[in-house]
């Protein structure tokens, strides 16, 4: 039995020994080229978050630049400066309000000495404020600015300012995303997300409380996380927008950032599918592995069966039992000889102990006289 337990327990040292050997060798050989593959598409992903910030900003300078020429434009119309002479204010909004619908213009204002002429009421603090730079906060919305002094052709005397703008709302940066590929937000380098062109965003804060907007903005702006926003996961990166401002509430500077996020929910998939079939196939390279070793170790462990088998045999007293003569492996072949050889000598030199024996008796009981013996 203790025999017996013993070549089981060394059968399964050497199965486990075999399925260790082809578990590393399996991953060794998979697990580089899924990282390699992994690696290779992250880093693709992460080029496509390059162009598309390449592109949106490329995008955005081209709107700030329709934006200057429209308020060129706007600034040295005739008929804008003979309205502002005359002070026709009951013409300039409808006439505002005309180009600004012809030139798809969120924001048009015209303001004079720190007061708003025309355009939108609720702007009425654009005109008291210094203007910002090409991106503000108005009113808690961002938007895209420019201005432009307007100036007499006539006098050359200053009358005024005129300001045009676009909202960075979900409308436009819907536009955006549809150009780039891409979701875009305006963020504020504290953290708060101000528009978005995903359906729902969270706030998140990046930075700690009580940092200075430059540090917070050089924080923002080395951050390059991997985001999830509606169980959807993006790889993001931001573009810092120049200018910034507060408006109508001035005294603390505000620092915008363009959030671009790259869906990478099929990047997931991939990944995960490909690590589920690395996995699968490892456990299947295992089975077929281990169906196979342990038929192997079976073959191998037979011989050595037979040999313990007649070895106990001979333990127990039965000196004539039969000891198997194995051709291969040779090491087994060399043991199975080695055990018929010493079975030969014992036989041997029991039968040499045996006619010894009978001699003995024999000598013994052919002596008739007694013997007498004397100190």
């Amino acid at each position: 039995m203790g025999t017996q337990l013993a070549m089981r327990r060394f059968s399964t040292r050497l199965l486990a020994a075999f399925l260790l050997l082809i578990v590393l060798t399996t991953l060794s050989t998979s697990l580089p080229a899924y990282w390699l593959a992994r690696r290779q598409l992250q880093q693709q992903a992460w080029q496509n978050v390059a162009n598309a910030q390449q592109a949106t900003h490329s995008l955005l300078q081209a709107e700030q630049m329709r934006l200057a020429d429209l308020a060129q434009l706007f600034s040295e119309r005739p008929t804008l400066q003979q309205l502002v002479r005359t002070q026709a204010l009951d013409e300039l909004a409808p006439y505002l309000q005309d180009f600004q619908r012809q030139s798809d213009l969120d924001v048009l204002l015209f303001c004079q000495d720190g007061r708003l002429l025309a355009g939108d009421g609720a702007l009425t603090a654009v005109c008291s404020t210094t203007l910002p730079g090409d991106f503000a906060l108005l009113n808690g919305q961002p938007a895209i600015l420019a201005s432009r002094p307007v100036t007499d052709t006539t006098s050359q005397q200053p009358l005024g300012v005129t300001v045009v703008g676009r909202w960075l709302d979900a409308i436009a940066l819907n536009q955006l995303a549809e150009s780039t590929g891409v979701a875009h937000t305006i963020v504020a380098a504290d953290g708060r997300r101000l528009s978005s062109s995903l359906a729902a965003v969270d706030v998140v804060a990046f930075t700690a409380p009580g940092q200075s907007a430059l540090s917070q903005a050089d924080a923002l702006a080395a951050h390059q996380p991997q985001m999830t926003q509606n169980g959807d996961a993006y790889f993001v990166a931001y573009i810092p927008l120049p200018g910034g401002g507060a408006l109508p509430t001035g005294g603390e500077q505000v620092v915008f950032f363009s959030e671009v996020a790259l869906p990478i929910n099929d990047l997931v998939t991939t990944e995960r599918q490909a690590l589920a079939a690395l996995a699968a196939s490892t456990a299947v390279v295992v089975l077929l592995a281990g169906l196979l070793g342990s038929w192997y170790v079976r073959q191998l462990i037979a011989p050595l069966q037979k040999l313990t088998a007649a070895a106990e045999q001979i333990s127990q007293g039965d000196l004539l039992a039969p000891i198997p003569l194995i051709s291969s492996p040779a090491e087994i072949s060399t043991l199975a000889s080695a055990l018929h050889k010493s079975q030969e000598l014992m036989l041997h030199s029991l039968e040499e102990q045996s006619q010894a024996r009978e001699w003995l008796n024999t000598l013994i009981q052919s002596i008739v006289e007694g013997v007498v013996t004397t100190p």
